[in-house]
Parts: structure tokens; sequence; C-alpha cells
């Protein structure tokens, strides 16, 4: 679990978030995060004992996502047959997407797990329509959407479903009711989260987006946006293929249950990028069309392929494309433990590799804000201030050599060091004596941010 540094948005739940007390994390996810606090008010109590680190609050997103495994079972068990259930178990016990989610301290995990235990109790409501089935159901579709907003497309899914089967709808839409609630109680904070990030109206979501989101799902998420061209097509036809086969399959073999999760992770799948064609980025914020928000897809499209897989005649031949498919998918898992290009930017090693000896400014990409701040909290690092400071380095931390600023030359900051650290260029300039500089003269790109560190009044 600590293989890989913090990415941007873990540095945020640790380095931001969990405050020391709960009533200040609280009060910063509503300034700060796209999604309700369930998440965090759970983070902030597991970091009690097991602290902020990498291990410490990913090890909470690695239970919560090897819970998820038995769940899955028992739902293909009740949709489908025994034997789905087992094929399931093992597609989303290998999925490369659900292991990259349990291995990063973000709400993810959680929300995919609650989804996992909600489609349990649906299907079991499916079957016959109990009251404690029921109110399971309804009561874990209130924590899914307590922990991200958009566990509300499989949740609909699920009651037009029940409402459209059940035998007693009066009964379906009295708890359909309660999950419907929670939501309306939670609209506020989502628009006002939405609000807060100066959201913008998007059009129909690009070739891109879309195409990005189908190589996650089957690939990972750091292999999804490596591969988007090449492999896309190829994926994309071959999933569209198989979800259209397989529900038509599972119609004329009246098993009810397989379409059903179908239609459910078609629902979650589909459901962000179509709130985004309609304008939903005032509601959740750019990048609303990202295979993160749709993580609550996996299961049910699981169960639906191991009902596929299922159905094939011979025994042995199950053996194979289980083995294959599963292969496929644990490599993908195992490369990206030895593939830097397969794992989040190092922004640890980029910190232990900064000199911090004197008085400095750090320029660092896009995303390296809150990671590397993270990382060097204990070397009094800021946010260089809209006046400057006055430093007598200048470290570049970029992941291209690309241009640099002019300033450098200008004031006698000489490079006397440039290496490698993983992805990133680390070129260091010294100068004879300190010197004054803001954050705008530093600054090539706009999306790059100054850090300064031991300067005075940093502190």
């Amino acid at each position: 679990m600590d293989v890989q540094s913090f990415g941007h948005d873990e540095a945020v739940t640790a380095g931001r978030v969990l405050m020391p007390g709960l009533a200040d994390t609280l009060a910063i996810v509503d300034e700060s995060e796209r999604a309700p606090h369930l998440y965090y008010l759970v983070a902030w109590l597991w970091s009690r004992p097991f602290g902020v680190g990498e291990v410490g609050l990913r090890s909470l997103s690695a239970l919560l996502g090897t819970a998820t495994i038995p769940f899955a079972y028992l739902a293909a068990r009740t949709l489908v047959s025994r034997r789905a259930a087992g094929l399931t178990a093992w597609l989303v016990a290998v999925s490369p997407f659900l292991i990259f989610y349990a291995q990063e301290a973000r709400a993810y995990a959680l929300v995919a797990f609650f989804g996992t235990v909600a489609l349990w109790f649906f299907a079991r409501a499916l079957r016959e329509p109990r009251v404690r089935d029921l109110a399971g159901w309804a009561l874990v579709s209130c924590l899914a959407l307590s922990t991200h907003y958009f566990a509300v497309f499989p949740f609909l899914a699920e009651a037009a479903i029940l409402l459209w089967r059940a035998g007693n709808p009066v009964r379906v839409a009295l708890f359909a009711s309660l999950p419907i609630v929670a939501g309306a109680v939670l609209l506020p904070l989502a628009l006002d989260q939405g609000g807060a990030h100066d959201a913008v109206m998007s059009s129909m979501p690009s070739y891109r987006d879309l195409a990005t989101v189908v190589v996650q799902f089957a690939a990972g998420e750091r292999l999804g946006v490596r591969g988007v061209y090449t492999l896309t097509p190829a994926m994309g036809a071959l999933l569209l293929a198989g979800l259209a086969a397989l529900i038509i399959v599972a119609g004329r073999q009246r098993c009810i249950g397989a379409v059903a999760s179908g239609l459910v992770g078609v629902a979650a799948f589909v459901g962000p990028p179509l709130l985004a064609a309609v304008g939903g980025d005032q509601l959740a914020g750019e990048g609303i069309v990202s295979a993160k928000n749709a993580i609550g897809a996996v299961v049910p499209l699981s169960i639906l392929a191991g009902f596929g897989l299922s159905l094939l005649s011979k025994t042995r031949l199950q053996v194979i494309a289980v083995a294959t498919i599963c292969g496929v998918m644990a490599t993908s898992v195992v490369a990206s433990n030895f593939s830097s290009g397969l794992q989040r930017p190092d922004w640890r090693a980029v910190a232990n590799a900064v000199d911090t000896s004197a008085p400095q400014a750090v320029v660092v990409s896009a995303g390296g804000d809150d990671p590397m701040l993270y990382y060097l909290r204990r070397r009094h690092a800021t946010r260089m201030p809209t006046n400057g400071a006055r430093v007598r380095e200048v470290a570049l931390a970029l992941t291209a050599p690309g241009a640099i600023p002019t300033i450098l030359a200008s004031r006698e900051l000489a490079l006397s060091r440039e290496r490698s650290v993983g992805k990133f260029t680390l070129s260091e300039y010294r100068a004879s004596h300190p010197v004054a500089l803001t954050p705008e003269q530093l600054k090539v790109r706009p999306d790059q941010t100054v850090l300064v560190l031991n300067a005075p009044g940093s502190r």
C-alpha cells in the first residue's frame, strides 16, 4: 500500500481535510470537497489509531475493497446462481480498477462497498419484497448517497426495477422514498460544493472522455489514460457487444436477475456522462465524466459477465476463459507495482530529493502542490505568498524540461544541478545571496504552483 506516493486528491485528504478536530474536518469538506461527509467521518475515526500516512489511510480502503468481494458473491448468487457467483467473485477480486481504488485514500472504495451491499439487499427484495430486505436496501442506499452523490444512479435503477417487478409496489415506494429524502437533504450541499469550485457548463462529453472510462474499467485507472486511443476501439466495441448479447441471452433464458444487474450497471456507467451532457458540471464540478464516478457499475456488470461465463457448456472451457481474463487483469495489477508509467506521480521522491537547507522556492507542475506540501510539512513548506519571498535557491520539479522562467538568469540564479526523479526533471538554481521573487515571476504556465521552504516569514 505504500509502493506509490500519495496522489493529489489523497494528499488533500491527508494534509488538508483530516484536521485534529472532527468539527474542523467536516467544515473543510463543505468548502473544498465535492462529496458528502460520511467517508471523511469514517477516515477521521480510522486515522486516530492508524495515522494519516500511506498505509494508515489506504488500509481503510483496502479493508473495504476486500469486504466488497464476499458481498459481490452473495449478490450474484441471489440474482443468478452459485456458479455465476463464484465466477463473479474472481472477476471482482482481480479487477485492476477496484484494486486501484482499494489502494487510494478517497471515498471510492467505501461507495463501491455500500453499492455492493445495497445490490445484495436489492437482489433479495427482487425475489420477495420483505420488509427487512427493503429496509436494508434503503438504509445502505442512504449510506452510499452520503458517501458519493453518484450513488443515485444505481439506486434509481434498482428502485425502478423493484417497482416494476414487485408484487407490493406501495411497500417498495415507501422504502424507496427514504433515499430520495436523503438525496433531497444532500442536494443543497452538492450545489454549494459544485459552485465553490467555479464549475462551468459543459457540452456533450468528448470521445476521449468516454473512451478513457471504457479502457479504465477493463485495464485499470492508469493504463486507461495511457492507452485511450490505441485500446478503446476494440475494447469499447467488445464491451458494448458483450453487454447487449448478455442482456439478450439473459432475457431469453428468463434470468431476470442477470438482466436486472446489467441494467443497474448500465445506469451507474452512463449516468455521469448523461448528467454532464445536460450541464451537470454545475452540480459536480469539472471532471464529471471520469471512470471513478461510475465505480458503482463494476460489480453489477461483473455479475452480468459472470452469468455469461456460466453459460459456457463445458467446465474446462469456463476454467480457461476465467483464467485468461483474470490472468490479464492480475498482470495489469502486478505491472503497476513495477512500472512507474502505471503509477501515480512520485511526489514523495521529489520531496525527498529537494534540498531544504536554505530558503528555497519550489515550482511544481499541476497536481503537485498538495502532495509536496504534505511530504514537506515538517520543513515549513507553504504556498508562496503573492507578494513573494526572499530565497537563495529555486527548484523546478516538472514532468518535462520545457521552458524556464526568464527571471532565473536575470537575478543571478545559476543552474547548479539537473537530474531525473521518476517522471520528473528536477532543475536546481542557486544564487550567492538571497533574492526577492514572486510566484508570477517563477511560473511559466498558469497551472504551476510555487511553494516556499524555510523562507523568513513562511512559517
